[in-house]
């Protein structure tokens, strides 16, 4: 479905490309709970404001036209009556179950006048609202509120700022809860109603919502520094690199503190080196690509050709392990299930290296070799003359050597050789999954393998397989010219980048030409999108990215996983509740809060109260925390501005921010996209700014969550009540105020901000959890106590019931499974890792298990659970609970504990690692047995020969019987670094590089050929781990960039 009126390489483009404008408003909607601190703003304003203004700010002017009675005030707006309008998703009916009994906290009603409407008549008035907002007053008096004034701030002192409003007027009579339009009602009319106002100083300050975000960042544009690319790489690399850079990165590249940066070459090109493509370096990387689409075809056609003599054909940095056996002939299947028949010693651990295939020069026995450098600067032809030779060379040929994919799951590739005492095994892990495959593919082309002239694509959904003839045609002759065999191959690179597509749209045209299945192929092109998947069991491996574009190698797969033709199904936004009512799921909720409440659930200390001032966040089902210096809250609808066009104060944007407001890039109105939508009078350059504030508020949404201290588990939670004194013994020592400063900027420390001996009852609540501990909160005023309240009880509400139902939907695909295939919990251990493709071909694997959420960063929780962990060799596992997101894996606590070891109640998880995914590498399953050491030995003398004892974790009722080596897997990451001179742009390349000028720089590298460090997680099953293991790989490949490699003309290697 081609998305209309939006540019191929834009942002939005790309994710509809996998998701629905439904699905993306529910995934991206946000609501903010203010107001933000003036302390903070004091202190953040500038880099704060400057990084928003250009996604919030419109030169054209508003214009409003307002009845006769709207006086000259200013207003809060955006807080409509649920009873005027319509929501955009069902309601959950039982949305008032977990309130408490008797809770008498409802706002009073101060003004029963009927509020007038203002019409907005400017250029963005066909646009429905995608943000509401709720404009509070600062600066009143104490002593008493203006005429129609809610929700004031004190003005007395600057401590008495953040105590509780003296009135709030205005509010629906049968409903006082707020609702935020765009998130919890639909998008329709241009209309504003005012639910309160109240005097201001600045008079007749008016805010629109701000309907259309400007900006100066196209989301096309580099998010690092590199070459000039294709408007074909810029959209690929759009639609699955999602960066993560902090406040102040901007597009063109320029961040003082990158976090997670995306390389600039994820979408690499046939050759597996980045350099500048000007004078010899551009030929030489032409003539590998072409040699790469020469071996494609028969060899007696190639051995005709002699130009490829010590060139460089094929080149990646990888992970490499070397084994040896006595054994002179190995299966030619040989992969980690027929090795548990093999004894085998390491000759050497897993080291990284450059690996180069090249045509051999004057060697008759094999006509390619794999070479094993531990430089950087790599020779472009190898010959007599060449000074350094490589550390390791293994001959590529039918009589030398065997190729296979050692692991269906992470991609190892693995080369056997024979030799004089037995056989010698190569282990390549490249850093992708991608990677791997092609390099399978590529070796076994060499060997001799070719394509075959049809595939089956398998639709599950209609229990029907399709045979495609020749999906890869074309054109067989034989360049007369070097310019002939570039076009050939450029043609032939094309042609591949579109075959996945061809592939989809042949079996669409097939299942088409049927009457039985043209009700099926309507609702997947109308509501759904369709694409390519890999099955292996219950594990599902879309076709996206690199393998989309690379579908040749891809296609080595089909020798141990199943082609099938599949609806692109995401995560779920509904689920059923125990009442079998469907809750649609909440938007996500955000903003400054003060905690009364340390980790152990303590509220005192030496008899007086200690408050933190943290920015809460929620993502999932999870309320994560935040020190306020690391805390990027959404920009407002409309930013403040100044006439000496300077950055307004921090009591200026305080004083014109919103209280409560929308954040809503993506508003839905009809089922489309409303800045979308046919009958939108948008410009270009409109569309363009909408899309550049979707793709910051992706990236403001990364950095809040790799930034966060904490989180606590929404499921975790009882209830969500009001401050109930006696609850815990400090009531007793602690009396009825407000001493807390909201507006007090505090320092980037962990420690607590101070002690109080009293706190505001009127401004707080509290979250009772499982363990009977109480988190006691403090919002700005009772207003944003009460938005605060009822967002959250919805979110624990729907969260419940969502987790509940993912585990369901575990044990019923691996109940399903065996019943289809007659087995037992006990073999379905086995089945899982070493049954064979045939085997195991009536197995049923779960798209909504395997979904596109985290290929297409829907979501910011990439994929999140329980984990163990060993950091390092000889220690022992730790229970772990983990988050995935885009470039980083996150690690927290899951228990507190005494220096005796003994468990301690606690309220939160805290942070405790990040691992940075940008330079490290994965395996799994049977690789990992030399990084266990410690394996279970357990005897279960009902089932001799199984070590694993049965075990079943009490939270959810899941089991396991699986192997250790079957749910772990491996992280190396390197530890040594070295200094790498990168080749300069403007260099020419007729020699070293290094005596070509000044514009060479160094950059610190890993180091070849030494050793790193293992990390070894644990899951909980051999399923878990097959999600962990595919999660992390997609992460891994979002972050691949070109490789830091200098190619040389003259034979010389100095590594700088």
């Amino acid at each position: 479905m081609e998305p209309p009126n939006l540019d191929p390489n834009s942002h939005t483009y790309q994710r509809l490309q996998h998701a629905t404008p439904e699905h993306l408003y529910l995934t991206s909607r946000r609501c903010f709970i203010g107001p933000i601190p003036e302390g903070w703003l004091k202190s953040h304003r500038k880099s704060w404001y400057g990084q928003h203004l250009s996604s919030t700010y419109s030169s054209k002017a508003a214009t409003f036209s307002a009845n006769e009675n709207v006086s000259n005030q200013r207003r809060i707006t955006g807080l409509k009556e649920h009873g005027r309008q319509k929501p955009s998703f069902k309601r959950p009916v039982d949305v008032d179950e977990i309130e408490d009994e008797g809770e008498d906290d409802d706002l009073e009603e101060d003004a029963t006048r009927e509020v007038p409407r203002i019409n907005v008549d400017n250029a963005e008035e066909e646009h429905p609202r995608t943000t509401d907002d709720t404009k509070r007053g600062r600066r009143k008096s104490r002593s008493g509120p203006s005429k129609g004034s809610s929700l004031g701030r004190s003005t007395a002192k600057p401590k008495e700022r953040g105590m509780l409003s003296p009135a709030v007027s205005t509010v629906a009579e049968e409903d006082s809860s707020l609702s935020i339009e765009g998130l919890d009602g639909a998008n329709q009319g241009n209309r504003l109603s005012l639910a309160e106002s109240h005097q201001s100083r600045n008079g007749g300050a008016l805010s629109s919502t701000g309907s259309e975000f400007t900006g100066a960042h196209a989301s096309t544009s580099s998010l690092i520094r590199r070459d000039a690319k294709s408007q074909e790489e810029e959209s690929q690399e759009r639609a699955y690199n999602l960066p993560i850079p902090p406040a102040g990165t901007t597009h063109d590249g320029s961040a003082d503190h990158p976090v997670a940066p995306i390389s600039s070459s994820t979408r690499k090109k046939s050759i597996h080196f980045n350099v500048p493509e000007d004078s010899t370096r551009g030929n030489l990387l032409s003539k590998a690509r072409m040699a790469q689409i020469e071996l494609r075809r028969p060899m007696s056609k190639l051995k005709r050709r002699g130009t490829l003599d010590g060139q460089i054909i094929k080149m990646e940095r990888m992970l490499v392990r070397l084994d040896a056996t006595v054994e002179k002939k190995l299966p030619n299947d040989f992969d980690e299930n027929s090795s548990q028949g093999v004894i085998t010693s390491t000759l050497e651990k897993w080291r990284e290296y450059m690996v180069v295939c090249r045509k051999t020069t004057n060697n008759d026995e094999a006509e390619f070799v794999l070479q094993i450098y531990k430089t950087r600067v790599i020779p472009a032809v190898e010959n007599a003359s060449t000074k350094k030779r490589a550390s390791r060379e293994i001959l590529i040929g039918k009589k030398h050597s065997n190729v296979n994919l050692f692991s269906p799951l992470d991609k190892t590739v693995v080369v056997w050789t024979p030799e004089k005492r037995g056989t010698h095994i190569l282990l390549l892990r490249p850093r992708t999954n991608a990677n791997g495959v092609e390099w399978y593919a590529f070796i076994r082309n060499i060997l001799g393998w070719q394509h075959s002239d049809e595939i089956q694509v398998n639709v599950p959904h209609v229990g029907v397989s399709l045979r495609i003839e020749d999906p890869f045609s074309e054109k067989d002759f034989e360049p007369e010219s070097e310019t002939d065999a570039q076009t050939a191959a450029q043609a032939a690179i094309e042609r591949e980048q579109v075959v996945a597509r061809d592939i989809i749209n042949r079996s669409l045209a097939m299942l088409q030409s049927s009457p039985n299945f043209t009700e099926l192929i309507d609702a997947w092109t109308m509501n759904q999108r369709v694409g390519l998947a890999w099955k292996r069991y219950d594990r599902l491996e879309w076709i996206h990215g690199q393998n989309e574009k690379k579908m040749y190698g891809s296609m080595a797969m089909i020798k141990s996983h199943e082609l099938e033709l599949r609806a692109k199904e995401h995560y779920p936004t509904t689920v059923e509740s125990q009442k079998e009512k469907e809750l649609t799921e909440p938007a996500p909720v955000e903003g400054f809060l003060i905690r009364l409440t340390s980790q152990k659930g303590a509220h005192q200390r030496m008899g007086k109260l200690f408050f933190k001032r943290l920015y809460f966040h929620t993502h999932d089902q999870f309320l994560f925390f935040s020190r306020p210096a690391r805390a990027d809250p959404p920009p407002p609808p409309i930013l403040p501005t100044t006439a000496s066009a300077e950055v307004p104060s921090a009591h200026q944007i305080a004083d014109k921010t919103p209280i409560i407001y929308a954040v809503n890039p993506y508003p839905v109105n009809d089922g489309e996209i409303s800045w979308l939508t046919e009958g939108h009078n948008g410009t270009p350059e409109a569309r363009r700014r909408h899309d550049d504030y979707a793709f910051e508020e992706m990236q403001r949404k990364f950095k809040n969550l790799s930034d966060a201290d904490g989180f606590i588990n929404l499921c975790n939670v009882v209830k969500v009540r009001k401050v109930h004194r006696g609850a815990t013994p400090a009531d007793d020592n602690v009396d009825e105020g407000s001493d807390v400063d909201f507006d007090m900027d505090v320092s980037d420390t962990m420690e607590d901000d101070g002690t109080t001996d009293e706190f505001d009852d009127q401004r707080s609540f509290e979250l009772v959890l499982k363990n009977g501990l109480v988190i006691r909160l403090q919002a700005f005023d009772k207003q944003t106590k009460k938005e605060w309240k009822k967002r959250l009880r919805h979110l624990i509400r729907y969260w419940k019931n969502r987790c509940a139902a993912d585990i369901e939907l575990l044990k019923s695909v691996r109940r399903q499974n065996l019943e289809e295939l007659q087995i037992d919990e006990e073999t379905e251990a086995i089945v899982g890792q070493f049954a064979r493709k045939w085997e195991v071909v009536k197995s049923y694997a779960s798209p909504e298990l395997y979904n596109m959420c985290g290929i297409s960063c829907c979501r910011t929780i990439h994929m999140s659970g329980p984990l163990y962990r060993k950091p390092r060799l000889h220690k022992l596992f730790t229970a772990l609970h983990c988050v995935l997101v885009p470039g980083k894996l996150l690690l927290y606590s899951t228990t507190l504990r005494s220096h005796s070891g003994k468990t301690i109640p606690h309220i939160h998880h805290e942070k405790i690692d990040v691992i940075d995914l940008k330079e490290v590498y994965l395996y799994s399953g049977l690789l990992t047995e030399n990084d266990l050491l410690y394996q279970n030995r357990s005897f279960d003398s009902n089932n001799p020969g199984h070590n694993a004892l049965p075990r079943m974790w009490l939270d959810d009722q899941w089991t396991s019987r699986d192997e250790d080596v079957m749910t772990c897997f491996v992280i190396w990451r390197p530890l040594n670094k070295g200094w790498f001179r990168s080749p300069g742009v403007g260099h020419e390349a007729s020699g070293d590089v290094e005596n070509q000028g000044t514009k060479a720089r160094l950059k610190r590298v890993s180091q070849l050929g030494a050793t790193g460090r293992s990390i070894v997680f644990k899951a909980r099953s051999r399923a878990e781990r097959d999600h962990w293991v595919l999660a992390i790989g997609t992460e891994i490949e979002r972050l691949a960039g070109g490789e830091d490699v200098r190619i040389t003309t003259d034979g010389s290697t100095s590594e700088s």
